[in-house]
Order: C-alpha cells, then structure tokens, then sequence
C-alpha cells in the first residue's frame, strides 16, 4: 500500500529566521519524516539558514540570489502617494516633527515613518519578496522528490496538528486558504490608491497546497503571469483571489467549492480557520480543528516574542506527551 507523503517550502529573509526555527520545531514532531525546502531571499546567503539545513538531512537550503528574482512592474512604481493618498497637511506637519524629534531629541517609536524615502524603499522590499513566492513554488515544484503534496508555508505559520487530514479533502490540484466569508472584500482599498477594483481581501497567501502534478505547474505559470497585472501591494495574494474570481463568479460564497480553470485545473478553497488560522485571542486558543497557526501582523512586535516562543514550546511538549 502506497504510503503518501508531505514536503514543505519556506520562503523568507533574515528577519523571519526565529520564526522559521519555531515553525520546525512544530513541523519536525508532526512531521518528522518530511522534506523541507527553504528559500533564502536574504541580500547575501544567510549562515544561520545554512546552518539550519546542514543540522537536518531533510532540510534543503537554497538561495534565490537576485538574478532569479521576478520584478514587477508595479512594485518599481510604488511610491508614497500610493500608501497614503488620504495624506494631509496635518499629516505632513507631524511627519516633519518626528523626523526632527528622531534626529535631534534621540526620540522614536517603531510605527513613526521619518524618513519617505527610507520608507519607500522597504515597501518595495517587501512586495518583492512577496512577488518571489510564485517563482519559487515553480522551482520547488520542478525539482521533484517523492511526495505526493507540498505545502507552502510563511516562516511565521506555526504547523499545529498533523496536516495529513488534508489527504481526506476532496482531490484537487491547488489548495488554497480562503478568510471567513464574511471579511471577503471585492472592491476598491481606500487605504490606497487603486485604479480597479480587486478582490483584494480573499484568499490568504501564507498557506499554500500543491499537488505534485503537472496542472500544479500550469497553475504555478498562470499565477506568475496574473500577478504581473495586479496593480495593489498585496499582489501575490490578489493574483490568487483574481484567478478564482475570473473563473468563478461566486468563488468566495462558500468553502470547499471545486473551481475549475479552463486549462483543467481544479482548485480547492480551505477555511483559515482550519488551514491557515489567525483568528485568536490574546489567550492564544485554537479551535480543535485547527491545522496552522499563523502569527502575523502585530505579533511580530518585540513585546510578544517570548510569550510566543513559550507557547510553541509548550505546544511542541504538548504533542511530545501525546
């Protein structure tokens, strides 16, 4: 009897490097046997990533050095009207004060912006990287090992229970993880400067299943080529949510629909809460069910690290015990 099998992909820089390590803490007890392919996107090979691999014969290092990156056109456009097109007098006056305050007076907070172009720049650092994971799952998924999944996950998505459940769900080439129904947004984003209007609040990118299959490739080529066209900042996820969308009109109505892309690609939409759940309180509880926790968003402050990394270790002995 055939045995079916998992592999993992991570994609990050330094700066997710201790997340990367709690979510294989998390990976390497429910999924001991699994292969686990990290994407360095760092500006030079990190030796810590490295390091992580050559302690883990299951774990393969590969740095996506900058001639392999994907550029989008929007990305080099993006400047600071696009973030803050509400942007006021008032707003510039406080901006000016901050600046002063940060370089004479040695006062700062984290969320000031003191310095535009500083900021612009990192911006588009950031939805650079966010462009490379469609790349990255094509060079992942070409590069074949014997599992029958691979499952993209954010270096801050925490594996939580076995994610052999998903052999359970109805076949399909990709699967993805769609936010609860009624946060779905198709539209325009006031909080930015949009031309078209998107379904720019759907599906949630930190969580993604391929089949090793060839219509996963076909997928894979078609989500580079749409993401290309997306024009908001969060472009690698809205190039997904397009795609079900244009095929679909009613993608987002309800779970588990099978949507089928004209090139015979079936695609799987999962709930978050599930698959890819950032849907917690402070008390940090999970629904049974529960397959990924995903740590995003203000958790990423200073302040919760070590509350986080006590709740992994607690977690990690939880199902030690077991």
């Amino acid at each position: 009897m055939k045995t079916e099998k998992i592999s993992f992909f991570y994609i990050l820089d330094y700066k997710y490097i201790s997340y990367l390590r709690m979510s294989l803490k998390m990976l390497r007890v429910l999924h001991p046997l699994s292969n686990v392919y990290i994407y360095d996107l760092s500006e030079s090979p990190s030796q810590e990533m490295i390091e992580i691999s050559e302690n883990d014969d299951l774990v393969f290092y590969n740095y996506w050095s900058p001639e392999k990156w994907v550029n989008i056109t929007f990305v080099n456009q993006v400047d600071f009207n696009y973030f803050h097109p509400k942007w006021s007098i008032k707003d510039e006056i406080k901006y000016l004060t901050r600046k002063f305050r940060a370089k004479y007076l040695d006062q700062y907070k984290s969320e000031w912006i003191i310095d535009k172009e500083i900021y612009i720049e990192e911006k588009r650092k950031r939805l650079s990287i966010w462009a490379q994971k469609a790349p990255c799952a094509q060079d992942c998924l070409n590069h074949n090992d014997d599992s029958d999944l691979l499952i993209f996950l954010d270096a801050d998505a925490m594996p939580w229970s076995s994610l052999n459940t998903l052999f359970d769900e109805d076949y399909s080439d990709v699967a993805l993880t769609l936010r609860r129904l009624d946060e779905v947004k198709i539209g325009f984003d006031t909080s930015v400067k949009m031309s078209v209007p998107l379904p720019y609040h759907a599906i949630n990118a930190g969580v993604i299943v391929f089949r090793r299959n060839e219509a996963a490739k076909q997928f894979v080529h078609d989500w580079i080529l749409e993401q290309e066209k997306i024009q908001y900042f969060m472009l690698e996820q809205t190039a997904l949510s397009q795609i079900c969308l244009i095929n679909d009109s009613n993608a987002f109505k309800q779970y588990r629909k099978p949507i089928y892309l004209k090139n015979k690609i079936w695609i799987n939409l999962l709930p978050c809460e599930e698959y890819n759940n950032t849907y917690f309180s402070k008390g940090y509880s999970f629904p049974e069910n529960c397959k990924v926790a995903h740590f995003k968003g203000y958790l990423h402050q200073e302040k919760y690290f070590n509350q986080l990394e006590s709740l992994i270790a607690a977690r990690v002995h939880a199902l030690e015990s077991h």
